[in-house]
């Protein structure tokens, strides 16, 4: 009976710490072992958070207890300058590092192989008071492979990989002299893509745009077609673009390799290997789910291999998804991703996982 009590008592308690833990939320802190000694970096973090969802930065997973969101206990505009002031030693009457954070975000356990991600992106500023250069933009996604501490060694590689690019960009050099405002800076993105008529219309052409070019000029190819539907064996609908004949039939199917996108005046779609998928207009971006190569280039910083880290940095070392004038079945070392579409670079660039669940 003693016993009965106890264990009782034991998870009421249990019970209790569950309960506050779901409410509040996993703290992520960042237990800095990198210090940045380049005379050469700027002294100081000031973080505009213009991120969509400001009350966390993802969550983790922890088996039967749940789902937790990660929280920093404190706001991001307040805690990752804290941060970079702990990194940094000597002097500190110099540049300041601006960041304005459009994103930040760790899952774990997502896509069907369950595999961990960080993602991040923003735009880098130096300078002081009101009048900053521009450095850099990130827009960056990393992963770690499914394993049975893939949780543990998501969050400490994030912790590892934040210090990081504090560091390499605060040690970066603007690349102009041209002077941004605290409001210019904000809203330099939002600016650049002024210059492409597909982000400015309020209105998108019907038709087919077989080049990038025409897409951001919003220039179509006023070429009729309808969208097919299949469904797979394994129960999966395909979708497929086919032209309309003279008789305004169903006629051949549009080869995926030979355009980059077409819209039929309610949906978009763009080719992803060997059938289309949709792509969505949301909060000013191009999103659409596309392959993109598991195999990545270049190598691991050695701080991410201390913590015994295997991160992928896909959004910088493989930015492009599968060329399609060399496709036509999917490889086991592809996998799917929500890619967003970067009117700079004219490529998708992956930003997170793709579930079926």
């Amino acid at each position: 009976m003693r016993t009965l009590k106890l264990l009782f008592t034991i998870l009421i308690a249990f019970g209790f710490t569950y309960n506050a833990a779901a409410q509040n939320g996993e703290l992520f802190k960042i237990d800095v072992a990198y210090i940045i000694k380049d005379e050469t970096a700027c002294n100081s973090l000031k973080i505009i958070d213009q991120r969509p969802d400001k009350e966390d930065i993802g969550y983790v997973s922890r088996g039967y207890k749940g789902r937790f969101s990660l929280v920093t206990g404190q706001s991001i505009e307040d805690y990752l300058p804290a941060v970079y002031d702990e990194m940094r030693v000597g002097e500190k009457d110099g540049d300041q590092l601006l960041l304005v954070l459009y994103d930040l975000q760790i899952k774990d356990r997502v896509g069907d192989d369950e595999s961990g991600i960080f993602y991040v992106s923003g735009d880098f500023f130096r300078g002081n008071g009101d009048n900053y250069h521009y450095v850099a933009s990130l827009d960056s996604l990393y992963e770690v492979r499914s394993e049975t501490d893939v949780t543990d060694r998501l969050l400490s590689g994030s912790q590892v990989q934040i210090q990081l690019l504090l560091a390499e960009y605060g040690s970066m050099q603007a690349v102009d002299s041209k002077v941004y405002t605290l409001a210019a800076a904000s809203a330099k993105r939002k600016t650049d893509k002024q210059a492409y008529p597909i982000y400015t219309t309020a209105n998108f052409k019907k038709g087919i745009y077989y080049t990038v070019d025409q897409f951001l000029n919003n220039a179509p190819v006023d070429t009729p077609f309808v969208k097919k539907t299949y469904i797979r064996d394994n129960g999966l609908k395909t979708n497929y673009l086919h032209y309309l004949n003279e008789k305004g039939k169903t006629g051949k199917q549009i080869d995926e390799a030979t355009f980059f996108a077409a819209f039929d005046g309610t949906d978009w779609w763009v080719p992803n290997i060997n059938y289309c998928t949709i792509m969505r207009y949301q909060n000013g971006e191009f999103y659409a789910t596309k392959f993109f190569n598991q195999r990545y280039a270049g190598t691991y910083s050695s701080a991410a291999s201390d913590v015994g880290l295997s991160l992928g940095l896909l959004g910088a070392l493989v930015a492009t998804s599968i060329d399609m004038s060399d496709a036509r079945r999917v490889k086991k070392e592809w996998s799917l991703y929500s890619g967003k579409f970067d009117p700079i670079t004219k490529e998708f660039k992956p930003v997170d996982r793709f579930t079926h669940k």
